[in-house]
């Protein structure tokens, strides 16, 4: 998989400010149909490539996604 520019899909730019608020490294990679986004190698969201326009209920799931895996990672980052 390759990145992906965050510009050219507008479900990733409405989500980039809440990826870059949890403070952990994240990045998007392109598969053929999906973009896939990962924080610290852990599965957030799979987002249509599609040309559709922005679906309020997608970035709603993601905002709530990004904060519950970054809630975790950090958890278990104070543990260890």
């Amino acid at each position: 998989m390759k990145k992906v520019n965050v510009h050219g899909n507008e479900h990733l730019r409405t989500l980039k400010p809440f990826l870059d608020e949890t403070g952990l490294p994240w990045e998007a990679k392109a598969g053929k149909r999906h973009i896939k986004i990962y924080i610290i190698d852990r599965l957030v969201l799979c987002i249509s490539r599609g040309k559709g326009g922005c679906d309020r209920r997608l970035i709603e799931n993601g905002k709530a996604s990004i904060r519950r895996i970054s809630r975790e990672l950090k958890c278990k980052e104070r543990q260890t």
